[in-house]
């Protein structure tokens, strides 16, 4: 058994080493036979494990999100590893996961952590993790924060689009940008009522192009007038660039 986990770690390690140079395109990490990866999971070298979890996201299976759920449950001390773990589930993006996601969101001090689990609940598209996410909106921590709004605008929901409305009045600027961004990706009707002040040409221009190009994911013709209106009062290129790709939205769906 000692002997198996050896060969299984030193097959790891050298598949590392020999795809060293293809970091671009992930093909390393599915080069890595997964039972070496989840050998390598229990190594006493975090850096091994932090590496195989991170592998392990590559493969996108209920076996293996079931298997990085239990390496969590175990315990894991390095901060490092457990990020990995986080993200690793984040990009599976099975169901399986958001009860431990949402235990994480609840009960990690470490506010890193607790972001990459709300980001974790971006592909995951489920009543559970739509409460989750609810809930992390609500953290203390920006980044966390911050995270959960992206996350929250991924399930694609009424109560979605009705709860990031209000974040739309925060003082923070970034809190905004990301608001605006989250309200497109709803896709709801609900999310263009709460953006339609804004698309205006006297509203900042970074802004206002975030704006467009919410209105361009949703695609609706309820604010087709006021794009219009945009489009002939600005003179930034952005802005015009943004407003006709919106426009080009919107007649698509018509």
């Amino acid at each position: 058994m000692i002997k198996k986990q050896i060969f299984a770690t030193l097959t790891v390690l050298l598949g590392w080493c020999m795809v060293e140079k293809a970091t671009a395109n992930g093909w390393e990490h599915t080069a890595i036979p997964v039972t070496a990866l989840i050998s390598a999971l229990g190594n006493e070298d975090a850096e091994i494990r932090q590496r195989a979890a991170h592998s392990l996201g590559h493969h996108p299976t209920e076996d293996v999100a079931r298997i990085l759920i239990e390496s969590i449950a175990r315990g894991e001390s390095s901060v490092q590893v457990r990020q990995a773990l986080f993200s690793a589930l984040g990009r599976i993006g099975d169901s399986l996961a958001v009860p431990v996601i949402a235990r994480c969101l609840e009960t990690e001090e470490e506010v890193s952590v607790r972001t990459l689990c709300a980001v974790a609940l971006e592909n995951i598209r489920t009543p559970e993790a739509e409460k989750a996410a609810l809930r992390a909106i609500k953290d203390s921590e920006s980044p966390v924060k911050l995270a959960a709004i992206s996350s929250l605008g991924r399930q694609q929901s009424l109560l979605a689009a009705q709860t990031l409305a209000a974040y739309l009045q925060s003082d923070e600027e970034r809190t905004v940008l990301v608001t605006i961004r989250a309200l497109g990706n709803t896709r709801q009707e609900q999310a263009l009522v709460a953006l339609e002040p804004l698309i205006s040409s006297e509203v900042e221009t970074s802004k206002l192009v975030e704006v467009l190009k919410a209105v361009a994911v949703i695609g609706s013709g309820s604010v087709s007038k006021q794009v219009k209106a945009v489009l002939g009062q600005s003179n930034d290129p952005r802005v015009k660039r943004h407003a006709l790709i919106a426009l080009g939205s919107i007649d698509k769906t018509r």
